[in-house]
């Protein structure tokens, strides 16, 4: 089995974040980094927040090869990270052999032949061994955590540990989608860098550097993605372009609107492994909500994702009083897809529940 077939920490179809030889955006984060290095007031552990996809993982290794490079590396135009590529060390990072550097992620289970739901204890006392090992060479140590919304209880108590003592000359880059869901007494000893969402453009470069070619239908995928790449790939991988009118064609023959489409699109997260499929049903769901607050609030979206989109949009959104109903909705949407992501509610009942939400609203 490749190695690259059982890591947690990657998106399906394109490079782990570590071959990564740029970091696309995040301006400020590198600002913020580079200050910090040149003041030589460095903070040992730096929380990477923001949504999923956007380089919080890209961004937290081409740091890790800087700090390990630094000798042979420098800064250009302030917040450009500039890494001599031919540095052993580079190709050691890449390998995952360069013995100064430890990642912290979900395991593969040789037993089940599937990839953990957790990190645990075990992942966390492997890394305070990697600490009890003093660098000969003076260069820091370095851990990456991806992600750290992964660790259960225990192993985010052992982190605890270790981020109230740390090492010397050793640094934490911890990369986080749900900052909010952490330890508190977690979060109080790290430093947040707020990651931010990537423009179109951006998503633009990258999807056609991962292969993808920038045609009409790619464009339409960005739109939808709320300026994440990693959710753009999902979208593509998951044909989530079909599924998307699918969703918002439910509620084109309003105010009749059958159930039994409702559960064909819920249905489709039934069985083992669905999760994926069920975060982006959702997260396209809310998004066709979105949609309908700004047909309310403007009359008309300049870019249909589909043909006839605008005309279902319209009918379900005429004017600025329905637009309200549905930013309501849309809050509570967002507030329950934080709550699905820590409780066991399965994919069926989770999709089930926001279109027939919808469905409510709809026929108001």
């Amino acid at each position: 089995m490749k190695l690259e077939e059982f890591e947690s920490d990657k998106l399906e179809g394109v490079p782990h974040p570590r071959f990564s030889s740029r970091v696309i955006g995040q301006e400020k984060v590198k600002n913020q980094f580079f200050q910090a290095y040149g003041q030589q007031r460095m903070h040992h552990a730096w929380l990477m927040c923001g949504p999923s996809g956007i380089g919080k993982a890209t961004l937290a290794w081409q740091l890790a090869k800087f700090l390990l490079t630094r000798n042979l590396s420098g800064m250009l135009g302030g917040s450009e990270i500039n890494i001599n590529f031919d540095d052993p060390v580079v190709s050691r990072i890449e390998a995952l052999s360069e013995p100064h550097l430890k990642l912290i992620r979900k395991n593969f289970d040789t037993k089940t032949k599937k990839i953990r739901t957790e990190i645990t204890i075990d992942n966390i006392r492997e890394l305070v061994e990697f600490f009890e090992f003093t660098s000969p060479d003076g260069k820091p140590r370095i851990a990456i955590i991806d992600s750290i919304d992964e660790l259960n209880v225990n192993a985010s108590n052992a982190l605890l540990k270790v981020l109230e003592e740390p090492p010397y000359n050793s640094y934490f880059f911890l990369v986080s989608h749900s900052p909010e869901s952490l330890l508190p007494t977690v979060r109080s000893r790290c430093l947040a860098a707020q990651c931010e969402n990537l423009s179109a453009d951006d998503q633009l470069y990258l999807l056609n550097e991962f292969g993808f070619i920038s045609d009409d239908q790619v464009k339409k995928v960005v739109s939808v993605s709320r300026g994440s790449v990693g959710e753009a790939i999902r979208i593509i991988n998951q044909d989530g372009l079909k599924l998307y009118a699918s969703i918002v064609g439910i509620y084109k023959d309003l105010p009749r609107i059958e159930v039994s489409k409702i559960l064909e699109i819920a249905s489709k997260t039934e069985g083992a492994g669905k999760q994926e499929l069920t975060q982006t049903i959702n997260k396209l769901t809310i998004h066709f909500v979105s949609r309908l607050v700004k047909a309310g609030a403007v009359g008309k979206i300049s870019s249909e994702i589909f043909s006839g989109e605008n005309i279902i949009l319209n009918k379900l959104s005429p004017n600025f009083e329905k637009s309200h109903e549905w930013a309501m909705l849309y809050s509570r949407m967002i507030t329950k897809a934080k709550d699905y992501q820590e409780s066991n509610i399965d994919g069926y009942s989770q999709v089930f529940e926001n279109l027939i939400n919808i469905k409510k609203i709809a026929t108001l």
